[in-house]
């Protein structure tokens, strides 16, 4: 549960999960807004306990998800699948699984890939983070964060989704495909980091350079529609923590004919392209 004390140093974190409708009364009373416009105290009071990504906890899991670069999206129609593609994906190297909330048996997934990938801590990876998307409701978050998930990614920015998997030191992610929805997500939810989706159909790279003139310190996390082609001109923009991929990694030729191998080989390629164009950026940052 969400711990501290609020901006005025009298409103618990533990006061917005316990008493919602006080939380609701106050967005009357103190009239203060985080981006400078909107007089809301209620999401001033999320602020305050902790749902920016400034906390610790939540600053780990950002770093996590750079470190790994592609974020894998398992959108299966089958539970034993989607496991087996998961796990071919991981041994390709791919280090941040995200399971779909519509794919049959995501809480039992994500519970089986954490079990499965236990102790994966050598000196060449890093853990492999396992989370869900498409949570849209309450109740997605919490049967995400009874399996351990370590993040919730969503297609909308809903305040209520963020400040839940918040509470649970999940890393919520909410979707946006606008300026104003980005904004939005990261000023008035409290996201850490903002997904970009659909990436391709709002105009790809472009417009993630362009959403870094006036958001330089927005994170973002682009999905949907990038191909190999795109990876590394999206991993080298500074506002970019990692990029989404789906059947790019695990096509439905390779599910349909359980060719979990060419599931490896595919990841094998996106995370070896990620680490070298990560190498460049990190390289060029540090150029005087």
């Amino acid at each position: 549960m969400i711990s501290g004390t609020g901006w005025l140093g009298f409103v618990p974190g533990e006061m917005i999960l316990l008493f919602p409708r006080l939380a609701r009364r106050s967005r009357r009373k103190l009239g203060f807004c985080i981006d400078g416009g909107r007089k809301d105290g209620y999401f001033s009071m999320m602020m305050a306990a902790g749902t920016r990504g400034a906390s610790a906890w939540a600053a780990k899991r950002v770093q996590d998800l750079r470190d790994a670069g592609v974020v894998l999206c398992i959108r299966v129609d089958d539970e034993i699948t989607a496991r087996r593609a998961a796990l071919a994906a991981i041994r390709g190297g791919i280090r941040a699984v995200e399971v779909t909330m519509t794919t049959p048996g995501a809480s039992r997934i994500v519970r089986h890939l954490l079990r499965e990938t236990r102790g994966d801590q050598d000196s060449e990876h890093s853990p492999v983070l396992v989370g869900v998307g498409t949570a849209l409701t309450a109740d997605d978050v919490n049967r995400a964060a009874d399996a351990g998930a370590s993040f919730a990614f969503s297609p909308v920015a809903d305040p209520e989704i963020v400040r839940l998997a918040h509470a649970y030191e999940m890393l919520a992610v909410p979707g946006a495909a606008t300026p104003s929805e980005i904004h939005h997500a990261f000023a008035c939810c409290g996201a850490a980091v903002v997904k970009v989706y659909p990436a391709a159909l709002v105009g790809g790279i472009d417009f993630v350079r362009a959403i870094y003139g006036p958001f330089p310190d927005i994170p973002l996390l682009p999905t949907s529609g990038i191909d190999l082609s795109d990876l590394t001109q999206y991993l080298e923009m500074p506002n970019v923590v990692a990029v989404g991929a789906s059947k790019q990694i695990v096509s439905a030729d390779a599910v349909r004919s359980e060719n979990w191998d060419h599931i490896t080989e595919a990841a094998k390629q996106w995370t070896g392209l990620a680490k070298l164009s990560r190498g460049r950026r990190n390289t060029s940052t540090q150029q005087p």
